[in-house]
């Protein structure tokens, strides 16, 4: 089973809740987009010489359709929340009850072998994953959303300036996209090294009467502190990379 189609087990379970949340949080982001427009709006209308000219009734409509779009992006955020707290706990309960029978069908020669702090470790990077997909997942999609109603706006105006930022978006997508992946494999790397620093500190600490009695301290000091500056040295790298990713991508944008 791929980590891809073992998350959706999951999420296909609470489907139901998770498809109100995901359209729930594609409205709320689109009314913030809409209620952008209407803010330009008024404010080309106060930059224009005759403002004072201008009707009433269109300040009004103006003002409304403003105000009424800050009220129902952030009730239907808050809506997109509470569909969040009807399914995420209970998602989050079934895959920690699986993956707890799961670890332990295994043989005695796995636990002898793998650290316990590590295979709890793990249990937990499994769990940050899911979480982090139903973030990453929603907040490409809003920004997808942005993105792509942002240009219907501008086309509304000027079809060849929407042409235009469409364009550039799709070029500056593809060489994030780009530059992404360097930036994964390194922070797997990291991520690899991390773990492995926890398990042997947590299992140095679970056997604490062993390490005491045979009087290895100092070879556990050493071999964690091995470890940790492996860790680091991957760490530093990564954030280096990451930071020259950072600069050339602002750079080009």
């Amino acid at each position: 089973m791929t980590p891809v189609s073992l998350i959706w087990k999951y999420f296909k379970k609470v489907r139901f809740f998770f498809f109100i949340s995901f359209v729930l949080y594609i409205l709320s982001f689109s009314t913030s987009r809409i209620n952008a427009y209407f803010s330009a709006q008024l404010v080309g209308l106060m930059s224009e010489f005759n403002a004072a000219d201008i009707p009433l009734d269109k300040w009004l409509l103006l003002l409304f359709a403003f105000f009424m779009t800050i009220i129902a992006g952030s009730f239907l955020l808050y809506l997109a929340h509470l569909a969040d707290a009807k399914y995420m706990p209970k998602m989050i309960a079934m895959f920690e009850k699986d993956i707890f029978m799961q670890i332990h069908k295994h043989s005695l020669r796995f636990f002898s072998e793998e650290k316990g702090g590590n295979i709890g470790k793990m249990q937990n990077s499994i769990l940050l994953a899911i979480l982090d997909l139903q973030r990453i997942g929603v907040g490409f999609c809003m920004n997808l959303v942005t993105v792509f109603l942002s240009i219907a706006i501008i086309a509304f105006m000027n079809l060849y300036l929407a042409l235009f930022f469409l364009l550039i978006t799709l070029f500056f997508g593809w060489l994030t996209g780009q530059t992404r992946k360097k930036i994964i494999t390194n922070s797997q790397k990291v991520t690899e090294s991390e773990s492995e620093v926890s398990g042997i500190y947590f299992d140095s600490l679970n056997n604490a009467s062993s390490v005491k009695a045979f009087g290895n301290i100092k070879y556990e000091r050493r071999y964690l502190f091995s470890k940790v500056k492996e860790y680091l040295r991957l760490d530093k790298q990564e954030k280096f990379y990451r930071a020259k990713a950072t600069y050339k991508n602002n750079f080009i944008y």
